[in-house]
């Protein structure tokens, strides 16, 4: 074997070698990169999960919270209803001694001695007893019945301000878990077009490796023959026999945010809180806030300029819920499908 044929073997290892070097890491780092796709799914699955059961304790919430706000307006209305009968009652107390005065007698004491006998001042003793009994037991009776009512309310108000807070925390935690879904998706879709890439230029070095391996072969198969018949060749044309292959690269990557989307739009009524806070009315729309976040201001076609303020439990994806102030307008609109802009 000529010293040029062993030089050319030799290149040809060393070159060989050298490309399945570069193969083999551009798997591995394919490898790393779909790993790590794998792990950030299951992040923003997970903050999903976390979203949807928050917005069912801020759902919970509101309908407590709702029905707080009633009994605190029956417990008001209790109220008055005892501060008026007690006022009435302190009215006719008033107005019998009155009665009395201007009748000449002297309250109680001059009622007894206006007796014409002992029998009448038994009976009139009897009678006034009866009377300041009953009036002592209607004022106190008012006055516990004020008091219990009084403390109900207390008690409502103390819890009203419990829901408050436990609002507030659970739209701070909605709103992290919301930044957060935010974030893992922009690394998601960061993961997939690398992912995308990498695909791509393994393809090219697997085409590039063959391609190169087989010019090589062919090139020592030439040079070979030649040696043998001592006849020069030229071998440019071997070198550059190598099928090209083109691989097409997706350009297109999911867009992780649309300032327009498409999406169901039903209707709802009642009046009550949001799960923002703010008291329900024309212009609120409940939302997913994995979809469209809490605060962002809206125009539904259609409907008109609005702001996603409140959630609801069957709010899930694609789906809002616009509200109106009456049940009729609800039934007018129906069920729609929509496009929502969303205001930057």
């Amino acid at each position: 074997m000529s010293k040029k044929m062993l030089s050319s073997i030799i290149t040809s290892v060393i070159i060989s070698v050298m490309i399945s070097v570069n193969v083999f890491a551009a798997s591995d780092t394919l490898k790393q990169t779909q790993d790590n796709k794998a792990k950030l799914q299951v992040k923003v699955q997970n903050l999903n999960t976390q979203i949807s059961s928050v917005i069912s304790k801020i759902d919970e919430n509101k309908k407590q919270m709702n029905a707080i706000a009633e009994n605190m307006k029956n417990t008001q209305d209790k109220l008055n209803r005892i501060q008026k009968e007690t006022e009435e009652s302190r009215r006719l107390f008033n107005k019998r001694a009155r009665a009395m005065y201007m009748s000449g007698t002297d309250g109680y004491i001059g009622v007894l001695f206006g007796s014409s006998d002992i029998g009448d001042f038994l009976s009139r003793v009897d009678t006034i007893s009866k009377i300041m009994k009953f009036d002592n037991g209607v004022i106190n009776k008012l006055k516990n019945d004020q008091q219990a009512i009084s403390n109900q309310k207390q008690k409502l108000v103390a819890e009203n301000n419990r829901l408050q807070t436990l609002r507030l925390n659970s739209q701070n935690t909605l709103a992290k878990l919301s930044s957060d879904v935010k974030e893992q998706k922009q690394l998601l879709a960061n993961a997939s077009a690398k992912e995308k890439e990498l695909i791509a230029a393994d393809m090219r070095a697997k085409e590039a490796a063959k391609a190169k391996a087989d010019a090589i072969a062919q090139t020592s198969a030439k040079k070979t023959v030649a040696s043998k018949v001592l006849v020069a060749s030229n071998s440019s044309s071997s070198r550059n026999s190598g099928n090209s292959i083109s691989v097409s690269r997706g350009t297109s990557t999911p867009s992780v945010e649309a300032s327009t989307i498409t999406v169901q739009a039903t209707a709802y009524t009642g009046g009550g809180y949001t799960a923002s806070g703010r008291q329900a009315a024309e212009g609120v729309i409940a939302v997913d806030p994995t979809v469209i976040p809490l605060g962002s201001r809206v125009y539904v076609d259609g409907y008109g300029y609005a702001v996603a303020a409140d959630t609801g439990g069957a709010i899930q994806g694609n789906i809002i819920d616009l509200y109106f102030s009456s049940q009729s307008a609800c039934e007018n609109w129906g069920r729609r499908t929509v496009t929502v802009h969303i205001l930057k």
